[in-house]
């Protein structure tokens, strides 16, 4: 049987939730070290338990034991390679608008050398984070991993309510 497209969609309270556990997706093309990034924050995550999760597409696979609530979700796309673009602008098309509401960023991987390999506008990256409300963080996941981690896991920390008197609705404002 054939799941319906509304089916299809990633929503924000789907799943079981996680007792004072946050729960990650990272969402980018195969063959961006999405692994790598996930072992950083796993490793830097002193503040609150991380669970992280990777894919490569969307809609998720059905797993037995049903998955955990996804907590927040974090696109990744390679400067150096418009694959990764696309595959950005097929997954926010099956992602809950409630998380577009700071329970999501977006990580633009750039290499050392980017500015001779990019093959993807900034702008139009900054156009999409516009349009969605994601934050854009920076960075080379292949040999800055952990300052990409700390950002991520700041963001993170405000989004799941671990940081006291904030709220992810104020990370709008960072966009």
């Amino acid at each position: 049987m054939a799941s319906s497209p509304s089916n299809d969609i990633l929503r924000l309270h789907s799943g079981a939730p996680l007792l004072n556990k946050v729960s990650v997706l990272i969402l980018g093309e195969y063959g961006i070290n999405k692994k790598k990034l996930a072992e950083s924050l796993v490793s830097m995550s002193d503040k609150f338990p991380l669970l992280v999760r990777l894919t490569s597409n969307l809609p998720l696979e059905p797993t037995d034991p049903p998955r955990p609530r996804i907590d927040f979700i974090c696109f990744v796309i390679d400067v150096t390679r418009k694959e990764s673009l696309n595959c950005l602008q097929e997954a926010v098309k099956l992602i809950d608008a409630e998380y577009f509401l700071g329970k999501a960023c977006l990580i633009v991987h750039q290499p050392d050398n980017h500015p001779k390999l990019s093959t993807i506008e900034i702008e139009s990256i900054k156009d999409i984070a516009k349009m969605y409300n994601l934050i854009i963080i920076y960075g080379n996941i292949e040999t800055r991993a952990n300052h990409v981690s700390c950002q991520i896991l700041r963001i993170v920390e405000i989004s799941a309510g671990f940081k006291s008197n904030l709220q992810s609705i104020f990370l709008l404002a960072l966009t």
